[in-house]
């Protein structure tokens, strides 16, 4: 059961309750689901939208500029950028130019690999959509993990990872690995 108080619309309402300290009757009773037949399509459809999925944040994307210059923070860099200053004060042009342009390169290598890097990992997040098992009008339903709202009953086989902050209301043998 996603109960916890990182459900932020549930949490609100029971600013003082202490979840993990309650019963899990008095849980089932405050989230208004039975955990023999979990929540009707249409109350979790409602919850979805008041709460939001149950999804990590995304992290606010920098501007293409910042992304950029943040390669010119690099030991090497600098000094690249200082040799080329020197050359300058010189009157050395041509490696002046020619430092320059490597920074830019050095620099724009780096923007373009960071790149294609976050775009590999969007993608492979996207292959490993988790899933999880919730019991909705009283049958078993596979769905996506971000569709998991307060008061879902959850259901962890061996070898699932689990979706979501909740409370244990039935347990055989439970062995739990931490890990990413």
């Amino acid at each position: 059961m996603n109960d916890s108080p990182g459900a932020a619309g549930v949490a609100a309402t029971q600013a003082d309750a202490t979840w993990y300290a309650l019963a899990p009757a008095e849980v089932a009773a405050e989230l208004r689901v039975d955990p023999a037949v979990g929540l009707s399509s249409a109350e979790a459809q409602q919850r979805l939208q008041e709460y939001g999925p149950n999804a990590l944040a995304a992290a606010k994307q920098e501007p293409v500029w910042k992304r950029f210059f943040k390669h010119y923070r690099d030991y090497m860099q600098i000094v690249l950028v200082v040799a080329a200053l020197v050359s300058l004060l010189i009157a050395e042009y041509g490696t002046a130019i020619g430092l320059a342009l490597l920074t830019l390169f050095n620099a724009w290598l780096g923007y373009h690999q960071e790149g294609k890097a976050e775009e590999a990992a969007a993608s492979l997040g996207q292959m490993m959509k988790a899933m999880a098992k919730v019991r909705r009008d009283g049958v078993m339903a596979e769905l996506p993990a971000e569709q998991i709202v307060p008061g879902d009953i959850v259901m962890v086989d061996a070898g699932d990872r689990i979706p979501a902050d909740g409370r244990i209301i039935l347990a055989a043998t439970l062995q739990v690995e931490e890990g990413p």
